[in-house]
């Protein structure tokens, strides 16, 4: 399996969840015809610290942690996009509080082009 497999990025998860594991076997099986592929996959530690410990880190500062903190469920619909950062007024305090302690997302070096609405 690629390593930039979602897959892949799943199974480092669990193995990251269960320390005790050293490696998970992944297995695919087909109808038609009847095949079974199993795979051992190994805990990669430098693509948990280096890739995917700092995105789940950043999510969790910049999104899960302020909607849990200060929920806007019945106030704006959707979720909380890191970026756009939608605050009732009497939170304001709450949110200078967290901004202070939070890890700001990492941009990507790609600009998207953003077209008029219709």
């Amino acid at each position: 399996m690629k390593q930039t497999h979602p897959y892949y990025c799943q199974c480092q998860g669990l193995l990251h969840i269960c320390p005790e594991m050293p490696w998970i076997d992944f297995v695919v099986r087909r109808q038609e015809p009847h095949e079974m592929h199993v795979e051992r996959i190994k805990r990669n530690e430098s693509l948990w610290n280096n890739v995917m410990f700092p995105k789940l880190e950043s999510f969790y500062m910049n999104a899960l942690l302020p909607e849990l903190a200060s929920p806007r469920e019945g106030l704006s619909p959707g979720i909380r996009v890191p970026d756009h950062l939608w605050v009732p007024k009497n939170a304001e305090r709450e949110l200078n509080i967290w901004k202070k302690s939070s890890i700001p997302p990492k941009r990507s070096s790609t600009k998207q082009k953003r077209g008029k609405p219709k």
